[in-house]
């Protein structure tokens, strides 16, 4: 819409068109252009290129943060003659926007539920409402809205409403109901069986409940659907084998994972499993720095050498400056806009789209 326009390159042409309109306006014996009453009646009919212009003004007030002229620009429009039926479908999508960008979520919402209902603008008006319902956290009502839409557009939203019933699922943690959360979680994963939110937060709420070795099972589902999310189970994994004695079905995973995932946090959790079990890690690490540097790999193999006859001082101060020259460095990455946070967030919270952050890897 007009909102994506440059403000610093389009105020002057749109300056100049309002100026020619104002003045139309003014010999058709049309409303001030810095006053009038909104709802005053028989106000003239607008052109379709006044429409435009208009709306594009209200656009840039809306950008700029003066939302009252901007609603009350769109709302003088609407008190206007001759507005078809799509026109004035238009300028109530933009009065809906304006009440979003206030806050005044409630408001908004109405506005779009009539929009869709009438058919006017209905994608459009369910693809902001569904915004809208994000943004109020009903996650129940966004499913619906989503819903709508697969209908219209003949796309499948099983991923986002999957990620709509993990909202949910972490709401019943909160509210300590365990089995409405396992509910909602299977929910997920049924809905969309690449959900890997899905799959650690099951895998998390078993261990929880001392179900071990279904934990591992959805832990180990995560390696195999998305090599690239083993980061995000390989301390859990070690935790489940630990608890449940099964350490040699560990290692096998490690073996495997190795040959699936360039992640320096499977070297990283290898070593300090060797040193666990009593085993040098050092000729490893080494070798895995060989095949891939990784600032991990090279802090677990300082924090081993330590275990030998060099002087402790140095090589803890050297960890720390690696540590430090490496704190400000991306973990993460979007893969829809590129954002590079250094936290895992379900939803990318640059460019709003689920699921598409996953940890960065070197080659990435």
């Amino acid at each position: 819409m007009f909102g994506t326009f440059s403000f610093s390159w389009f105020m002057l042409p749109l300056g100049v068109a309002l100026g020619v309109y104002w003045a139309r306006q003014s010999a058709k014996g049309g409303m001030d252009a810095d006053a009038g009453d909104p709802t005053e009646p028989r106000l003239p009919a607008l052109e379709s290129s006044d429409l435009d212009l208009q709306l594009a003004l209200g656009s840039v007030l809306r950008k700029n943060g003066d939302m009252e002229r901007a609603l009350a620009l769109h709302q003088s429009l609407l008190a206007r003659n001759g507005l078809s039926a799509l026109e004035r479908a238009r300028v109530h999508y933009e009065v809906a926007l304006d009440h979003v960008r206030a806050g005044v979520i409630d408001r908004a919402e109405v506005i779009l539920e009539e929009m869709a209902e009438q058919g006017q603008l209905q994608l459009q008006s369910l693809e902001l409402l569904l915004q809208v319902r994000e943004q109020a956290r009903e996650w129940r009502r966004a499913i619906e809205v989503a819903h709508r839409i697969e209908a219209l557009k003949s796309q499948s939203y099983k991923p986002v409403i999957a990620h709509y019933l993990c909202e949910l699922a972490e709401e019943a943690r909160r509210a300590n109901d365990p089995n409405a959360c396992r509910a909602l979680l299977e929910e997920a994963a049924a809905t969309d069986s690449a959900c890997l939110r899905a799959h650690i937060a099951l895998g998390g709420l078993l261990e929880a409940g001392g179900d071990l070795q279904a934990a591992i099972k959805f832990y180990r589902k995560v390696a195999e659907k998305n090599p690239r999310f083993v980061s995000e189970v390989l301390v859990a994994m070690l935790r489940c084998h630990q608890s449940a004695g099964t350490l040699e079905a560990f290692d096998e995973f490690l073996a495997e994972a190795e040959t699936r995932s360039a992640h320096p946090g499977i070297a990283q959790i290898r070593a300090k499993h060797m040193i666990s079990c009593g085993a040098d890690p050092v000729a490893y690490l080494s070798t895995q720095l060989e095949k891939s540097f990784s600032p991990a790999a090279l802090d677990q193999l300082l924090e081993t050498l330590t275990r030998f006859p060099v002087t402790p001082e140095a090589l803890a101060s050297l960890r720390q400056t690696l540590k430090a020259a490496f704190a400000t460095s991306a973990v993460y990455r979007c893969d829809h806009c590129g954002f590079q946070p250094k936290t895992l967030f379900w939803q990318c919270p640059s460019c709003k789209h689920w699921g598409s952050v996953a940890p960065l890897l070197k080659q990435d």
